[in-house]
């Protein structure tokens, strides 16, 4: 009987002095399994389990750990990311796998050239059941005819065009073609360039440059792409292009070039505000001018008049020759 009651005091002893686990620390991308993961404290000789996250599968250990005197065993398990591995292959394409094949990477189908994707998925990941999404077909590019064109036509003429078919455009007579003439199915299948067209022939008119003469280019009569040269006259200096081309509107561009005179370059007309200002300098030169031709004869005049005044006339000659009456006078009188 004592040694009964000396067992049950024994058990009773360790399991008070027995010590409890905290929550345990998950390894890395793992996370515990169901309700534990509720619990804060476990107690002794409890054990628990992990699962892999989400996007990662085992490789390898044991799930479990147990809870001994407050301490938890060592975890064993190890997770890595999910592979979903090479998908299904295209035909007259590639699959480029930009990041990978593992949990999280994206795919792209890439078509060969003369071929575009068709349906499929906007974008394929692998997620953690594998690739998601439906992979597009490589289907063979097609492009619809141009419309018809006025004034002219095209050549093959076809219920649909193939990747890099081509088409050449050709205008009737009277009419000028603006635009390329060959154009093709691009891999997008799209015609490009855009179709050209067929516009009534126009023609400009010769030009008209001052003091310039043709030097060299074509001859009227004018057509779309005509193109002209002009240089000046000798003497005369070019200001702006002296080569022309016709447009299709019949007009020339770029604008007429101007010829201006080599020894007064910097010469212009004069405004209509500054020809009175003009003739008002004119008139003042010429009042001054007349002004001190005046002042210049009235002074030669009063010193005439002032030499009179002492010698009447001229003074007479040692060889007597004749003299004005006056003189004579003066003469005799002072004698």
């Amino acid at each position: 009987m004592g040694v009964t009651h000396f067992l049950l005091l024994s058990t009773l002893c360790l399991a008070i002095t027995a010590q409890e686990c905290e929550k345990p620390q998950p390894g890395p991308n793992m996370q515990l399994r169901g309700d534990d993961i509720l619990l804060e404290t476990f107690a002794n000789g409890s054990s628990v389990s992990f699962d892999c996250d989400v996007g990662y599968t085992s490789a390898g250990g044991s799930s479990t750990i147990v809870c001994t005197n407050g301490k938890w065993s060592t975890i064993k398990l190890r997770c890595k990311k999910r592979n979903c591995g090479a998908t299904d292959e295209v035909i007259n394409g590639n699959v480029d796998y930009l990041e990978g094949t593992e949990y999280g990477a994206i795919l792209k189908v890439v078509c060969n050239p003369g071929f575009q994707p068709v349906g499929g998925s906007k974008e394929i990941r692998c997620e953690a059941q594998g690739w998601t999404g439906r992979l597009p077909s490589c289907e063979a590019v097609v492009c619809e005819p141009p419309p018809p064109v006025v004034g002219g036509s095209f050549n093959p003429v076809k219920d649909m065009y193939s990747y890099r078919d081509a088409i050449t455009y050709s205008c009737q007579r009277d009419y000028t073609l603006v635009g390329a003439k060959t154009i093709s199915c691009s891999d997008e299948g799209i015609l490009t360039p855009n179709p050209p067209q067929c516009v009534a022939t126009v023609e400009c008119e010769e030009p008209v440059i001052k003091n310039a003469i043709w030097s060299g280019g074509a001859r009227p009569p004018y057509k779309y792409k005509s193109l002209v040269t002009y240089k000046c006259n000798t003497g005369f200096i070019m200001e702006g292009e002296g080569s022309l081309t016709c447009q299709i509107d019949g007009k020339w561009s770029p604008a007429f070039p101007t010829c201006k005179d080599r020894l007064h370059p910097t010469d212009k007309p004069t405004e209509p505000g500054n020809r009175g200002n003009t003739v008002g300098i004119v008139v003042g030169v010429l009042v001054i001018v007349v002004l001190a031709l005046g002042a210049g004869g009235y002074l030669f005049y009063r010193k005439k008049k002032s030499s009179h005044e002492n010698y009447p006339d001229n003074v007479p000659t040692k060889d007597g020759e004749d003299l004005p009456l006056s003189v004579r006078r003066w003469t005799t009188k002072h004698t």
